[in-house]
């Protein structure tokens, strides 16, 4: 890093030689450009990491989707099941909110995680 001299003019007529040990306005503007180069090359590895989650989230939440639907149709194929599930819904729905509810929305998550998938 460079010095920067300066000479100073004493009333004696003496001169003193003062060394400030400081950096130029160059090697400022080439820190700050070294810095804002890391920076930024931070903020991409942190965007590129966070598009990869996002697609492999995305992925996973498609695929759970999927296999729901799947699971759903043939449940929907199952025309005793649906009867069945929906006297229940009909049931819970005739009884008050403080009544004790007959299960119809663990009935019918129960029935569809019982279908196996194709």
């Amino acid at each position: 890093m460079p010095m920067i001299s300066i000479v100073l003019v004493l009333p004696l007529n003496s001169l003193t030689s003062i060394t400030i040990d400081a950096p130029t306005y160059q090697d400022v503007i080439k820190q700050s450009s070294r810095t804002v180069g890391t920076i930024g090359k931070q903020f991409q590895e942190m965007f590129a990491k966070n598009q990869k989650e996002t697609a492999t989230f995305l992925k996973r939440e498609r695929k759970v989707l999927r296999e729901h639907r799947r699971r759903e149709n043939a449940l929907l194929a199952n025309k005793p099941e649906v009867k069945r599930l929906s006297d229940l819904l009909v049931l819970d729905q005739g009884r008050g909110l403080d009544s004790i509810s007959a299960g119809s929305s663990k009935a019918v998550e129960a029935s569809l995680m019982a279908h196996e998938l194709p």
